[in-house]
């Protein structure tokens, strides 16, 4: 055996460099070839950061034109204010309707129950309508209010112009009075003067 290693030493030098060799070169391409790959994802990831950037900014400007624009400003304003003023009516109201129904329907098992389920019933029924109503009226004030807001600033300019004529038709009624007033009264004081006159 070692007769035959020693014959065949050269081959197997050049069989180990030659694998050596192939080794290396398989190293070198994977090395290359995970660079590019490297080098083609960091461009990806910037490319896909601008990207997200550029949306993120169009959408800041988006929410700060929308944010700053006095329509839907009022438009919000009035939402809020109509779902809190005409949800707590309507919550106030379920409450009673709710109440006074559950009552009456407490009324029925009444003989039953000694009397018991009449406040039991109110109870029940006003906790229901209270619910449904502060729901159902906080619904109808947010788009009623809402609604209301817009309107009124989109149609702000003509809402003052009728105003400064209502208010120009009241200065000039109020100094129609003031002057038929002062007017009355000259009269009345040259009325009282003259029957003073002819008693003395």
């Amino acid at each position: 055996a070692g007769g035959a290693a020693h014959v065949y030493r050269g081959e197997l030098l050049e069989v180990a460099l030659l694998a050596k060799s192939q080794a290396l070169l398989t190293v070198a391409g994977a090395r290359t070839r995970a660079l590019e790959a490297t080098g083609r994802l960091k461009s990806s990831a910037d490319e896909a950061t601008d990207a997200v950037r550029a949306r993120a900014a169009a959408a800041t400007r988006l929410v700060a034109s929308v944010a700053n624009d006095g329509a839907i400003q009022a438009g919000v304003a009035g939402a809020a204010s109509g779902a809190v003023v005409v949800g707590a009516g309507g919550g106030v109201a379920g409450l009673l309707t709710g109440g006074a129904l559950g009552a009456a329907a407490g009324l029925v098992p009444a003989v039953f129950t000694l009397g018991l389920s009449v406040p039991i019933g109110a109870a029940l029924g006003g906790g229901a309508g209270l619910c449904v109503g502060a729901t159902s009226g906080g619904a109808v004030g947010l788009v009623g209010g809402g609604s209301a807001g817009y309107v009124a600033f989109a149609r702000s300019e003509e809402i003052r112009s009728g105003l400064g004529g209502a208010r120009a038709r009241a200065t000039g009624l109020a100094h129609l009075v003031k002057k038929r007033a002062s007017s009355s009264a000259s009269y009345v004081k040259t009325r009282l003067a003259g029957d003073r006159g002819g008693t003395d």
